[in-house]
């Protein structure tokens, strides 16, 4: 019990299988809806969480691997003879540069993102006689108690909302009619209200611990568009369809207006586009044009086979297998026995074994088991042509 290279071994292959159903299955109209966005972000949270606990329980069953797996486990943990000298072993590197990455990386970002925010502060708000007519209609339609600051900051290229605690939304030095801005600021307290923010912020941590598994950062992109397909529907939620083209038209212009840099990507901010391709943009426009929402009972099920395959990856843990030196065995007078060469058969009412082709005296009813439980052959009779 513990967490062991082998369990850690078994949770990335067991993320990887995730990682792969996510792919498959995250388009499909099982998932295309408000609760397929949020069944791709359980199952996710779901994949990271197996990532994190590498644990080897009680429970689990024990495979016996022999060959290369055996051999990479000696190099890894430098088991053998030749590798006990070693002064660290290659699984302990790992985990000290494993370690000493998270924490630079971790620190990097927590600093980053402590000075953006300061940096912050300098810059105006966002028109506010427009911020103040258009929030009071938002207030109206939503039935939100919507307080943030609104700011203009000239260096960014899509609106976009930051902050856990004191949240702003920060908008580009450009003008918004009063309709863009409606549908700007609502798709803003949007994320606000799902609690996208802090999402992102997990997320986000869980990239610079995990600085070295690069099927992170494509969680991160699944999650982020999870995101932004909810936040898609819960903004159609409260307008009319007949304006539904009007909202889309809003993000085909500030995909236009938008750079293809990623400089605003070291902090956890939920833009109106999260990314800025047009498949993306598209796959949204898609679901938001189709209108159907996706039951609650295809969300459960798909939820509830990832649930069934994240505890039953826990049952199973393969562990290196070795065979006995030859010189060991015949040192200790014991014999090889060939499993291709070696059976039991019965003649009459006696049981006779066969050792590598050679028959032997026979076999008493009480050995009988000890024989069949090691996985000898049983025949009708032995043939000197076999």
């Amino acid at each position: 019990m513990g967490f062991s290279f082998w369990s850690f071994l078994v949770a990335l292959a067991c993320s990887g299988l995730f990682i792969f159903g996510l792919s498959l299955f995250r388009k499909q109209v099982m998932l295309s809806g408000k609760y397929g966005a949020f069944a791709l972000i359980f199952v996710c949270l779901l994949c990271i969480l197996r990532i994190f606990f590498f644990y080897d329980f009680s429970f689990s069953t024990g495979i016996r691997l022999h060959g290369f797996y055996a051999v990479f486990s000696d190099f890894i943990l430098a088991t053998a003879p030749d590798l006990q000298d070693w002064l660290c072993s290659p699984w302990q590197l790992f985990l000290i540069l494993w370690g000493i990455g998270a924490v630079w990386k971790s620190a990097v970002f927590f600093r980053r993102y402590h000075v953006f925010h300061r940096e912050l502060r300098r810059f105006p708000s966002y028109r506010p006689d427009q911020i103040e007519k258009v929030s009071a209609r938002l207030s109206q339609d939503f039935r939100w108690k919507m307080t943030c600051a609104v700011l203009c900051v000239p260096g960014i290229q899509t609106p976009g909302g930051i902050g856990l605690f004191h949240k702003k939304i920060l908008l580009p030095d450009c003008a918004y009619s009063d309709q863009e801005l409606y549908y700007i600021l609502a798709h803003e307290y949007s994320h606000f209200h799902n609690g996208d923010l802090f999402l992102k912020f997990f997320v986000q941590i869980c990239c610079c611990i995990f600085w070295w598994f690069p099927l992170i950062r494509i969680l991160q992109k699944q999650i982020a568009q999870a995101a932004e397909i909810r936040c898609d529907l819960t903004v159609a939620e409260h307008i009319p369809a007949v304006v539904l083209p009007e909202y889309m038209e809003i993000l085909v212009k500030i995909l236009r207006q938008a750079s293809q840099s990623d400089q605003n990507s070291f902090y956890p901010m939920a833009t109106l586009l999260e990314n800025t391709s047009e498949e993306t943009v598209m796959e949204r426009f898609q679901i938001l044009a189709r209108k159907n929402k996706t039951g609650s009972v295809k969300m459960i099920l798909f939820s509830a086979a990832a649930v069934v395959f994240f505890f039953s990856s826990y049952l199973f843990l393969p562990i290196p297998a070795y065979d006995p030196p030859m010189e060991d065995i015949e040192e200790g007078g014991a014999e090889y026995v060939d499993p291709n060469q070696s059976w039991l058969y019965r003649k009459g009412d006696r049981y006779y074994v066969v050792i590598n082709g050679e028959e032997t005296d026979p076999v008493s009813e009480a050995s009988l088991p000890i024989f069949l439980e090691a996985g000898l052959p049983l025949k009708e009779e032995f043939s000197e042509t076999e």
